[in-house]
């Protein structure tokens, strides 16, 4: 983000802010999320996190506070039922003066608060195997959880959010149009998704078997908040995408997210055999026997699925121009597709190995 929009999103910010506080001490950027403009507020309700929720992304925002609003209270009632929840093992919304879940601008964008969590922090790259377990069972237990939720109340905030072909779709699309230009030097690396279009194909046909559940949609490591002192999982934040599902994806994004040996703005990354096993272990931990067979079966062509489509999106964002995701400089986004697909290469090689790790884990 430029310098010149951080500064018009926070004098925004400190206008919104009026709705929530009756004093503000300060307001400041924080976090450095792909998708949404984030702020650490602190006043007479304490300290906080104000979010801008992205109008590009999101066309119907008031539809993402809609589920927003039903999960986070149906979880906090799930936790409230074992008697001993702990304040930070969910997100809670926090309503403004006026009793309002959200707050909309002149420019009609929406926003909403939430209180910080204290004495936790998140990771943009697992610093061990360990935190990858914690992390995996953080999501696994979100799932779990939100087993028994009448999924048919949440609204679709993204339509096709995994549909993988309608991905392709759009990145052969991009090519063609090729309205910034880009394409001379991007050619390999396009040739490199296309040629593997039936990874996608392959998932959506063994989808036809799964059970729609409530999920979270966007399981990268950065989703999850730790406790400083214990280093164990908290809770799962970032809840903009929670729809109807597929297990799979959850579990495939998060092998793709916290399994790699480097970060998305890598140079290149390969899948971690002992990350893999540590993800795949908490997950499944977690979920306690919730999976059916087809479930099971679809979890490692998830990950793959998962892992090309988000170079796919990478790749697409990239020649349309970085209008979705934020980038920091001109070929951020073609860098990452890069990664996305080292990342891709190394699970194909991998895969034998990835279903008897998963087989082992889940049936021993």
């Amino acid at each position: 983000m430029s310098d010149a929009v951080t500064y018009k999103y926070l004098l925004a910010a400190n206008t919104v802010c009026a709705r929530y506080f009756e004093r503000v001490d300060f307001v400041e950027p924080h976090g450095n999320g792909h998708i949404n403009d984030t702020f650490r507020v602190c006043g007479d309700r304490g300290e906080c996190v104000l979010q801008r929720i992205n109008p590009n992304v999101f066309k119907r925002p008031d539809w993402v506070m809609d589920n927003i609003v039903m999960v986070t209270d149906y979880l906090r009632a799930r936790l409230d039922e074992r008697g001993n929840a702990e304040e930070r093992e969910a997100l809670s919304l926090l309503r403004t003066l006026d009793g309002e879940c959200y707050v909309t601008d002149a420019d009609g964008a929406v926003w909403r608060l939430y209180p910080y969590i204290g004495g936790s922090r998140s990771y943009d790259v697992a610093p061990d195997a360990l935190t990858v377990e914690r992390a995996a069972a953080c999501f696994g237990r979100f799932a779990r959880l939100l087993a028994d939720f009448p999924a048919q109340k949440l609204r679709v905030t993204i339509r096709d959010f995994h549909n993988t072909a309608a991905r392709v779709k759009a990145l052969e699309m991009a090519a063609r149009q090729d309205v910034c230009d880009r394409l001379d030097g991007a050619r390999r690396i396009l040739d490199g998704y296309l040629d593997r279009a039936h990874l996608g194909e392959q998932f959506a046909a063994a989808c036809g078997a799964l059970r729609q559940r409530v999920v979270h949609n966007d399981t990268k490591l950065s989703n999850v908040l730790f406790d400083r002192a214990t280093g164990e999982g908290l809770c799962v934040i970032d809840l903009d995408t929670v729809m109807t599902g597929y297990i799979a994806c959850d579990f495939g994004d998060g092998i793709r997210s916290c399994a790699a040996t480097d970060g998305e703005d890598a140079a290149t990354a390969g899948l971690h055999p002992e990350r893999y096993e540590a993800f795949t272990r908490g997950y499944l931990s977690a979920l306690g026997g919730e999976l059916t067979r087809d479930e099971f079966n679809a979890l490692v062509p998830g990950a793959l699925a998962m892992t090309y489509e988000c170079g796919v999106r990478f790749l697409t964002d990239y020649l349309m121009g970085d209008v979705y995701f934020k980038t920091a400089y001109d070929r951020h986004n073609l860098a990452r597709a890069t990664n996305q697909l080292s990342l891709l290469c190394d699970m194909e090689a991998r895969r034998r190995e990835m279903e008897e790790t998963a087989r082992r884990l889940y049936f021993s």
